[in-house]
């Protein structure tokens, strides 16, 4: 089975790039190589790497002082299966007002 999951988090201050490197540090410390990323309102990077039994997507991503942690996977005999629909539901990320 596929799962989908997003966290989000409310800083005081703005969120930065740095903010979401710290965040990541274990995954890019490991060697995760991160890609540049917008989806909708937000913008950051992603990184993807597998396991023994699953594909894993993650993306750090940022807009004002709103930073949102998502996290994808699948059984690698998926991998890219979803891709198109995963995209397509990170495309429509908007802030609410009420979150700045």
């Amino acid at each position: 089975m596929s799962a989908l999951q997003l966290s989000a988090a409310r800083k005081g201050t703005e969120i930065t790039d740095e903010d979401l490197r710290e965040f990541a540090e274990n995954h890019l410390a490991a060697g995760a190589s991160p890609s540049p990323v917008e989806a909708g309102d937000f913008k950051g990077f992603s990184i993807a790497y597998r396991d023994e039994s699953h594909h894993w997507r993650q993306w750090f991503l940022r807009s004002h002082n709103v930073a949102v942690f998502v996290t994808y996977n699948c059984p690698v005999k998926l991998a890219g299966e979803e891709d198109i629909v995963v995209n397509t539901a990170l495309s429509d990320l908007r802030l609410s007002n009420g979150a700045l």
